[in-house]
Parts: structure tokens; C-alpha cells; sequence
């Protein structure tokens, strides 16, 4: 088959399905069967933001038989082989997942060493697909999305828009730069697994790590002289905030200066942050009480 060019359009679910079938000749596209699903590449429910809801983009399809279709469904045929079959360039992605890394169907990340947990792992049915498959005991977190008035990186992902915080409470953070860490009862590593950390901090971190139960683990920032906790893991939940602040007295690990805590006000976040007299000050990072994980948007006012 010949190359497609990326399609961008976000389709109805009617016309992915036909626009699919129509592309492939409504054949599979593994062995010219008679196909019978439209299948998504990339599971649907991973594309989340308003722009991409539900992943109904012509290069996220492919045209399979019933054979195929449960074999793509198991990863026994990966996403980029799939692609291949069709000829195609172009690899769709959910907006939060990071472009340099492979994901199977159902959003773990492809290393050689094995996959990682993505956020779809610990769903029963994905579990009892994958229940064959080899998985890393470590995390990948998704890249910081910058509020739409942050000047940022050319490629940088961004927020659509800040109504996601309209009249909820929020937690306020003053970055001060450094990296961020992941830590486990029984290893740490910095912001992908083959980042080593530096051998004091690695020590230092075990040591007070070794309460978590296995199944936790917390994300953090370092520097020279300096760690902080920025959120606590069970699985792929994410604590909320009063729970975290317990685990942070119990761990000795602070977090980064409080600058705002209460409901959403953009122009006092703002405020808050130009009033610091902190002069190693980088932005700041906007979460949910509610929902401390599941936004993770930084600012870099004037730091690019």
C-alpha cells in the first residue's frame, strides 16, 4: 500500500469507522480478509482532551478481520506494526503522552527491559489481556502541561484553557527548578527509569521509602541541596492533597513553598507568584485538592 498522509480531523464515530473501512478497501489490512472492525491503534478512551476526545482520527484506525482484531486487542500485534501494514507515517498520540516513547493499544510504554504501567493498567479487563506480558514495577508520568499565558519551549505541550480550575480548590507551588525523581519501597530513579540519581540522594531516599507499601510510590523534585515530595501514588491513584501532607510529615520529605491554597483566582495566583521574593523562583504548579494527580500543569513565567 502506498503511504497516507497524517489525517488530521476529529471524526464522528460513524465516519472513523467508515472512513476507515473506506481507506483500507474494507479489507483487514494484515491478510485482505473481509473486515469487520475499525479498530483503534490506540485505545480511545486514553484521548482525553476536548480536541482529541475519544480518538476518532483516520491514522489511530485500522481496518482488521476478527482474527486480527483480538490479536491487535492482545498486542500480539504491536500499534507500530499495524501502522506499517497500512503504510503510514504519521503515529497518533494522545495529546499527554510523550512523543519519543512506544505505547502497545492500551498505553504502557515499550521498553526492551519490558513495559511500564500506564494508566489503563490496573483495569480488570486490560490486566486479564495482558496478563501474559512482562511489566516493569516502574512509572512513567505524563509531560507538565504550562497554563495558556506561559511562555514556553516551541512544542511544549500546553493547556487549552484554565477553566479546568473554575471554582475549585487548588494547591499553589513555587518551583525553584531541579529535577524530578520517582521513588519505590525499594528503588529510585530519576524522570525515566535509566536516569540514575545521584548515590547520596538514591541512599537517603530508600531509607525513608522503605515504609511504602509496594504497590506506592511518590514523585519528587531534587537539586544540590534540596528535596521535595510533590505527590503520593497508590497504583495509578493519586492520593489527595490532606492525605499527602500526612505522608509528608511521616517521610520527612517537605514540599515545595505553599503560594496559594484555596479556590481558583488566576490574577491572585499571579500576584502571589510576582510577590516572592524568592529569587531562585522558576513558576509555579497549579494542582486539584480533589484530584492531585490528574492535573499537572506548570508555569514558566519569564524562565524558558
Amino acid at each position: 500500500m502506498l503511504p497516507n498522509k497524517p489525517q488530521t480531523a476529529l471524526l464522528s464515530r460513524d465516519n472513523f469507522r467508515n472512513g476507515v473501512f473506506e481507506r483500507d478497501r474494507f479489507r483487514c489490512i494484515v491478510c485482505g480478509l473481509p473486515a469487520v472492525d475499525a479498530h483503534h491503534i490506540i485505545e480511545r478512551r486514553l484521548f482525553k482532551a476536548e480536541h482529541e476526545k475519544g480518538g476518532y482520527f483516520l491514522d489511530n484506525g485500522a481496518s482488521l478481520c476478527e482474527k486480527h482484531h483480538i490479536e491487535a486487542e492482545l498486542t500480539t500485534i504491536s500499534c507500530q506494526t499495524l501502522r506499517d501494514f497500512i503504510g503510514m507515517d504519521s503515529i497518533r498520540l494522545p495529546a499527554h503522552f510523550w512523543p519519543d516513547l512506544a505505547y502497545d493499544k492500551w498505553g504502557n510504554v515499550i521498553t526492551p527491559e519490558g513495559r511500564l504501567k500506564g494508566e489503563l493498567y490496573y483495569e480488570m479487563s486490560v490486566q486479564t489481556i495482558l496478563k501474559t506480558i512482562h511489566f516493569l514495577p516502574f512509572i512513567i508520568h505524563p509531560p507538565i502541561h504550562h497554563l495558556p499565558w506561559s511562555p514556553v519551549h516551541a512544542g511544549a505541550p500546553v493547556l487549552e484553557s484554565d477553566t479546568c480550575f473554575e471554582a475549585q480548590e487548588v494547591v499553589v507551588m513555587l518551583q525553584r527548578g531541579g529535577q524530578p525523581f520517582s521513588g519505590y519501597h525499594n528503588c529510585c530513579h530519576g524522570r525515566r527509569p535509566e536516569d540514575q540519581l545521584p548515590a547520596y540522594l538514591q541512599k537517603s531516599l530508600l531509607h525513608k521509602l522503605a515504609v511504602l507499601d509496594a504497590g506506592m510510590h511518590i514523585c519528587g523534585n531534587f537539586s544540590a541541596d534540596q528535596v521535595f515530595l510533590t505527590s503520593v501514588w497508590v497504583e495509578n491513584e493519586c492520593l489527595d492533597w490532606e492525605a499527602i501532607k500526612e505522608l509528608s510529615a511521616l517521610l520527612e520529605i517537605p514540599f515545595p513553598a505553599i503560594m496559594f491554597e484555596g479556590v481558583y483566582d488566576k490574577d491572585l495566583i499571579i500576584n502571589a507568584f510576582e510577590a516572592s521574593t524568592d529569587s531562585a523562583k522558576t513558576g509555579y504548579d497549579i494542582r486539584l485538592k480533589k484530584d492531585f494527580g490528574f492535573l499537572i500543569w506548570g508555569n514558566q513565567l519569564g524562565a524558558l
